[in-house]
């Protein structure tokens, strides 16, 4: 997980985002700013990411994958 402001530099302001790699591809999912994001976000704001499991909906919008977290938690 990393920042899509801070470290991809895709947007005006911070943003987690779960990169998650499938076939050799990485797939980003842009994570909704709920209770369960924010919390984890100072994390992985500018330390250059953070290896995590996450759990949610995933969504679509405007062509970008969306996550509604209900869980993130760092693998160790």
């Amino acid at each position: 997980m990393v920042c899509a402001k801070c470290v991809l530099h895709e947007t005006k302001q911070c943003q987690n985002v779960l990169q998650v790699v499938e076939g050799g591809k990485t797939n980003n999912y842009y994570l909704t700013q709920n209770d369960v994001s924010k919390n984890f976000h100072d994390q992985i704001c500018t330390s250059g990411g953070e290896k995590v499991t996450a759990a949610g909906t995933v969504s679509e919008k405007d062509g970008k994958q969306i996550l509604a977290a209900s869980k993130i938690e760092p693998i160790k």
